[in-house]
């Protein structure tokens, strides 16, 4: 399982949910100008029905529907009563008794309100999620191509993993230059605190699970979680393992989380492929915001090491 913060279409979904539940609220009270409870009782109904229905359409029934139907409840609450929530906006506002005004200026306002800056934050997230596919593939393309297996190491459930380093390693001078080019440091310079320099010493996940000293392939990952007795963890710790995922549940990066602000920001470090090794938030990086913490009862991460 993987904490995954909400994709920017499913924020969209939710947020154009609530926001068309409360345009048809606004709608109805204009054109049929509702006075007996029961016609209120329906128009509510139809947009509660509304901000239900389209995240369960859209995107199944894993969607959270009870995000749209507390915050519906909670509207809806407002826009039944005779006097409320509605009717207290207005006064302040346009200073009159005008409760059936109140509710839907109310209800009008918020849903465009709302409507506009789901919009815009979706195009926000989406920007930002195009900067971190190109930040990736930078750091992608300037990973080395060959390597030689120097080392074995193996899991606490004995299960072999190749050590290796690149076949033509670059010295410092030459990866700082790729470093300063760097899509992926550029792109998110306001968020990084570098704390090591490039070395192709090791990569992500050798940096964690050898302390820096090799280079371990992606695809052992998954085996050293299962093996070294690693559990999924909903809120993290410091000393917590992170584990980055791509578009196809594939593990892309690995870091250790280092602080929990009181904000609930989690600080990771993480060794940027064949860059540096750089503090940031777990979600403020080229490898994207899926990623999931873990722990294990293990007192270090670091794997059985033997000569090749």
């Amino acid at each position: 399982m993987l904490i995954q913060p909400a994709d920017p279409t499913i924020q969209l979904v939710y947020g154009s949910a609530i926001a068309g539940a409360l345009l048809i609220a606004g709608a109805c009270q204009v054109l049929f100008s509702p006075k007996a409870l029961w016609e209120r009782a329906a128009y509510l109904g139809l947009a509660y029905a509304f901000a239900v229905l389209l995240p369960w359409t859209l995107l199944g029934v894993e969607s959270k529907l009870w995000f749209a139907c507390i915050t519906l409840t909670a509207v809806g609450v407002a826009i039944a009563g005779r006097r409320g929530f509605w009717h207290a906006c207005a006064r302040w506002i346009l200073r009159q008794n005008a409760a059936h005004v109140s509710r839907t200026l109310g209800c009008v306002a918020l849903g465009l309100s709302l409507s506009g800056w789901c919009g815009l934050y979706f195009l926000y997230q989406r920007a930002l999620e195009r900067s971190a596919d190109e930040a990736f593939a930078h750091v992608t393309s300037a990973a080395p191509t060959n390597y030689t297996t120097v080392a074995k190491a193996t899991t606490d459930a004995g299960h072999p993993l190749d050590l290796e380093e690149p076949v033509e390693p670059l010295d410092i001078a030459e990866l700082g230059e790729i470093e300063q080019t760097s899509a992926a440091v550029a792109n998110f310079a306001d968020w990084t605190i570098r704390r090591s320099v490039a070395t192709d010493a090791s990569n992500c996940h050798g940096w964690v699970f050898t302390g820096g000293k090799y280079c371990i392939g992606g695809r052992y990952v998954e085996q050293i979680l299962a093996d070294n007795s690693y559990s999924h963890v909903p809120t993290p710790q410091p000393g917590d393992l992170v584990v980055y995922r791509d578009a196809n549940q594939q593990v892309s990066h690995t870091g250790l989380v280092r602080a929990v602000l009181q904000d609930s920001e989690v600080l990771v470090e993480s060794k940027w492929g064949r860059l540096g090794v750089y503090l940031h938030p777990a979600g403020k990086s080229c490898y994207g915001t899926q990623y999931g913490f873990y722990r294990s009862g293990r007192s270090t991460h670091l794997l059985n090491v033997s000569g090749a």
